[in-house]
């Protein structure tokens, strides 16, 4: 056999192989997207879609929407509230505690002073605790009784004094007299109501 008929069967080996490893790739990949287009396909995801079936969307927004509040490890063994029933039985136990005992059981259990950082040194009323609304609600000046204050009844009095003492140079322009005297008091009593329509109710005394 001459070289180049070596050479020719070497070409065409090579050539034959390619092409078995082309089909070859061809058919894998044909079959990893027909594989991939039938689990798109599955009756899962038709479920989901198609079906409408949102059971795992609703239960992930109901975590969302009504969470579990934290249940803090202080407050899981606390003793049941005091009610009337319980003092009219006297169930009650008095434990003996000290100062010093009050104020390191305070400071221990305050989830403020844990971590205070200088903050409530430099700026206490910027430290918020669990009872900063209520503080808030209650407070008489900004709170909700601050509010409705505007409508209680209201008790007013006043009095005024007036002395007065004049002499007129010109008796045409004072009426005919030349001097005026005169002591003058004024007393005022009121009991005022503002309406919730916004009308004022006042019932009013006056001396003079």
């Amino acid at each position: 056999m001459s070289d180049q008929n070596l050479i020719v069967l070497v070409r065409n080996a090579l050539q034959c192989r390619r092409f078995v490893q082309r089909r070859l790739a061809l058919g894998v990949l044909s079959g990893v997207v027909a594989f991939g287009g039938c689990a798109t396909t599955s009756s899962t995801v038709w479920e989901k879609t198609v079906g409408n079936d949102t059971c795992e969307v609703d239960s992930i927004m109901q975590q969302v929407d009504s969470p579990s509040p934290p249940v803090f490890s202080d407050l899981r063994h606390t003793a049941a509230p005091i009610t009337a029933d319980a003092l009219s039985k006297e169930e009650i136990e008095y434990d003996d505690q000290t100062l010093a005992d009050v104020l390191h059981a305070g400071l221990s259990y305050s989830a403020v002073l844990r971590d205070i950082g200088g903050t409530i040194l430099r700026s206490p009323e910027t430290m918020t605790t669990s009872l900063s609304r209520q503080l808030q609600q209650t407070d008489p000046r900004f709170g909700a009784e601050a509010a409705l204050s505007a409508f209680d009844a209201q008790f007013n009095a006043s009095a005024n004094f007036n002395q007065n003492d004049r002499v007129y140079n010109n008796s045409f322009f004072a009426g005919g007299a030349t001097a005026f005297n005169q002591d003058y008091d004024d007393y005022q009593l009121e009991l005022s109501k503002r309406t919730a329509t916004g009308s004022l109710i006042a019932l009013r005394g006056v001396s003079n």
